[in-house]
């Protein structure tokens, strides 16, 4: 018959959309943390070898280091708070299910 359902066309079946693995136990956000802080230090090296040029400290690197001081932030967020439960093994999200 026709009308009758076939799981083979089924796409939530396809193994793609299938949990393959538990997620990582790695440290997450611990490297994002380190990156986020050496942004923030190789901007501040710079804004201190060019404070003795006029104008001083007021230039707009301090944008460099506000940034990388974010990306620590959340960084090390996500290391003490640990996974999310939006995170998906396979990557992205499983926000829409």
């Amino acid at each position: 018959m026709a009308d009758e359902y076939d799981a083979s066309e089924d796409r939530s079946n396809h193994p793609r959309n299938q949990p393959t693995q538990p997620v990582d136990q790695r440290p997450q956000g611990l490297l994002l943390g380190f990156a986020g802080l050496i942004i923030a230090l190789l901007f501040g090296i710079f804004i201190w070898l060019d404070a003795d040029q006029p104008g001083g400290l007021a230039t707009p690197m301090w944008i460099g280091v506000l940034f990388g001081l974010i990306i620590a932030g959340f960084g090390f967020f996500r290391r003490i708070h640990g996974p999310s439960k939006l995170d998906f093994p396979d990557g992205g999200s499983n926000v829409s299910e």
